[in-house]
C-alpha cells in the first residue's frame, strides 16, 4: 500500500457530520494547510492559526486513524531505521545495533511475555 498525505487522506471524510467531517471541510478549505505526513508540521500549523484545543484533539485522533490505515513502512525501511537510532543514540557499533536488531524482531515474532 502507497502511502498517502494525510490531506489525501481526510478528503473521504468531507460529507460525514461529525468532528472529523468538520475537520476535513476546514482542511478542504484552507489552501495553507501542509501536505504530507508530518504530524508535527500539521499539529504546528493549526496551533499557529489558533485552532480551539477541540479542534486540535480531532486532528490527534484522525491522524492516529491516519497512521493506522494508510503509513505503511517496509521491514527494510524499519530496520535500518532502527540500526541507525541505536548507533547513534547509543552509542555502540553497527554490528551490536544489527544484533540488537534481530533480539528486537525475533521478541515480535515470538514474545516472551516477561521471562
Amino acid at each position: 500500500m502507497s502511502r498517502k498525505a494525510f490531506k489525501t487522506w481526510i478528503k473521504k471524510f468531507n460529507k460525514e457530520d461529525s468532528p472529523i467531517g468538520d475537520l476535513a471541510r476546514d482542511i478542504k478549505n484552507d489552501n495553507k494547510f501542509p501536505i504530507g505526513k508530518n504530524f508535527i508540521k500539521m499539529h504546528s500549523y493549526l496551533q499557529s492559526i489558533n485552532a480551539s484545543n477541540n479542534a486540535i484533539d480531532v486532528y490527534k485522533k484522525a491522524f492516529r486513524l491516519f497512521e493506522q490505515e494508510y503509513v505503511m513502512y517496509s521491514k527494510s525501511e524499519i530496520e535500518a531505521a532502527l540500526i541507525r537510532v541505536l548507533s547513534e543514540n547509543m552509542c555502540i557499533s553497527d554490528e551490536q545495533a544489527t544484533k540488537l536488531r534481530h533480539l528486537i524482531i525475533r521478541e515480535i515474532q515470538n514474545p516472551t511475555k516477561g521471562k
